[in-house]
């Protein structure tokens, strides 16, 4: 080939190769802009699933203190007879002892619930780490016991988990320099099987809560009027223009009383709200845990991430 051709050939090839060149860039540029936009649903996933599971230990803990202080009204109560007479020693302390007992189990069946919460909180916020690229290389092993953790605190709390599912391990580990949606979506269909059984704990606490959070505000609200309203009033020697720390004592839990049914509204807004924001959210994973094509927006988890976290400020408030 002479010099004229080689000249020719090289003015034809160059553009050609830089054309070539530029487009596998911005394909791969492409590429890597799509995954890091796509694996953000399953970031927000994780941050809405920490968010609820929260909200559900917070309202654990919520109900427990609503049932002890309720059967404490309810044991006040029951220490006089049909003739107002204070019941013997003996019957008050076996009195005690059995609603100590039942209590406690009441307090201890949240507990459970709250540990399964607390447990799926840890995955979460183990897997919104790692999707943010901000985990240690390990996280497949970490994920593997904080799942392990999961199905023991399900077991416990008498949920059940089908077969199999505490024989698997996560595929996370393979992600750990290329984030890609499917991975994390892989990971999270290997879990799958033990956040359903967990969600459906939360759904019996759920249930069971309905009721008696409503239940036990009110006990709470007439244990309050029969015990420390009207006897304080209508009695003759309390003395009240005597003592003004009994005074504002008084007030304020007359207060109280009056402001009960507000307290009521918010209670069943509590319970109306739970079941809510469990509804949405095992939507919302079930969702995106198919194989159908997705339908979850950002707007969708942002909105559920707000309103966990809403709701947990909520409880904490009372």
């Amino acid at each position: 080939m002479d010099n004229k051709c080689v000249e020719v050939y090289m003015k034809r090839s160059l553009p050609v190769c830089f054309r070539t060149g530029a487009c596998l860039f911005v394909l791969v540029l492409m590429v890597m802009t799509s995954a890091c936009s796509t694996s953000q649903h399953y970031v927000k996933l994780s941050e809405a699933g920490s968010a609820y599971t929260g909200s559900v230990a917070a309202l654990a803990d919520r109900a427990s203190l609503l049932h002890v202080e309720a059967s404490s009204y309810e044991l006040l109560d029951q220490r006089l007879d049909d003739n107002g007479r204070v019941m013997p020693k003996s019957r008050l302390k076996d009195l005690l002892n059995n609603t100590n007992s039942s209590d406690s189990k009441a307090v201890e069946r949240n507990l459970r619930t709250k540990k399964v919460a607390l447990n799926l909180q840890d995955y979460f916020k183990a897997l919104q780490e790692h999707a943010a690229s901000t985990a240690s290389s390990d996280i497949g092993i970490k994920a593997d016991g904080l799942v392990k953790k999961l199905n023991e605190a399900i077991r416990d709390a008498g949920g059940t988990l089908p077969s199999g599912a505490t024989g698997l391990s996560g595929v996370v580990a393979l992600a750990a320099k290329h984030q890609r949606e499917a991975i994390l979506k892989k990971e999270l269909i290997v879990r799958k099987q033990s956040i359903i059984s967990a969600l459906h704990i939360f759904h019996e606490m759920d249930s069971l809560m309905t009721n008696q959070i409503a239940g036990d505000a009110d006990t709470i609200r007439r244990g309050r009027l029969k015990m420390l309203i009207t006897p304080f009033y209508t009695d003759g020697n309390a003395s009240m223009g005597m003592n003004a720390e009994l005074v504002d004592a008084w007030v304020s839990r007359r207060r109280d009383h009056l402001l009960g049914s507000i307290t009521e509204k918010e209670n069943r807004q509590l319970t109306d709200t739970a079941k809510k924001n469990a509804d949405t959210f095992r939507e919302i994973f079930i969702k995106m845990t198919s194989n159908q094509e997705r339908t979850v927006t950002i707007d969708d988890l942002n909105a559920l991430i707000d309103d966990c976290t809403a709701f947990s400020g909520f409880i904490k408030s009372f």
